[in-house]
């Protein structure tokens, strides 16, 4: 889903005129592409891309004598970009990542997404101008009867 806001921040600032600032979120229904379209008259393109986190890892199940708690989910990776626009392709396919899932009781988080600006349908590496990460931000793992687990691996 693509959000625009205003090309002005705050209400007392001066107008930003040649502004465009334009967010993508997460779809639910899957990792789907949304086109963007480079705005006419622009010098240049800052992009930011941020990925959906990892899930918490489920707690064990407690017991008589013990129980361990499960671990938290990886952070985001986030990559900036500024580029003059003539380098850019009129035309650029943006894929946010979703973040993961928590583990129910006893199970690990489900590892979050990478977030990736393309000039194609595709995250290959000849086609990306810009990733949130290299690796995916890890989900937790879970508890066990004898300890908490351990935190999602994360994002380079």
């Amino acid at each position: 889903m693509q959000h625009s806001f205003p090309s002005t921040i705050g209400g007392s600032m001066a107008p930003i005129t040649k502004a465009d600032i334009q967010v993508y979120t997460a779809d639910n229904q899957g990792q789907g592409w949304t086109q963007w379209i480079k705005p006419p008259g622009i010098t240049m393109c800052y992009m930011v891309a941020i990925a959906g986190g990892g899930g918490g890892g489920g707690g064990f199940t407690l017991t008589t004598t013990s129980a361990g708690g499960g671990a938290g989910g990886a952070c985001s990776g986030i990559s900036r970009l500024l580029i003059p626009s003539f380098l850019l392709p009129d035309i650029l396919y943006v894929q946010v990542g979703q973040g993961g899932y928590g583990g129910a009781a006893g199970s690990a988080g489900i590892t979050g997404a990478n977030t990736y600006i393309s000039v194609g349908h595709s995250s290959a590496l000849p086609n990306v101008v810009l990733a949130s990460g290299v690796n995916a931000p890890g989900g937790g793992a879970a508890g066990t009867a004898a300890a908490g687990g351990t935190g999602g691996t994360v994002p380079t």
